[in-house]
């Protein structure tokens, strides 16, 4: 009984949060598209934007991480030295 409670409780928080969400995906990266387009793993991805090296992602959910396709553009434009960039053939 309790756990089919959860299970309702889990997917209306998964319908909320869908609703929710202030953005349309296909302006939006995710960690594994952004990790792929600069060529460095997802792990990197996620260390550059804590250390404030990498553009700040929209945090979903703990696991769920966004980024402004926009954003990343504008980063890859303006910081051409960057080793994330460096080598990158654009």
């Amino acid at each position: 009984m309790q756990s089919q409670q959860i299970s309702l409780i889990k997917e209306k928080v998964k319908r909320v949060l869908i609703r929710k969400l202030p953005f349309d995906r296909k302006d939006f990266f995710n960690s594994r598209e952004v990790a792929e387009l600069l060529g460095v793993s997802y792990n990197s991805i996620h260390r550059y934007a804590d250390a404030g090296e990498f553009v700040a992602p929209i945090k979903v959910s703990q696991r769920k991480h966004y980024w402004n396709k926009h954003d990343v553009f504008k980063w890859i434009a303006n910081n051409q030295d960057h080793k994330l960039v460096r080598y990158l053939d654009l």
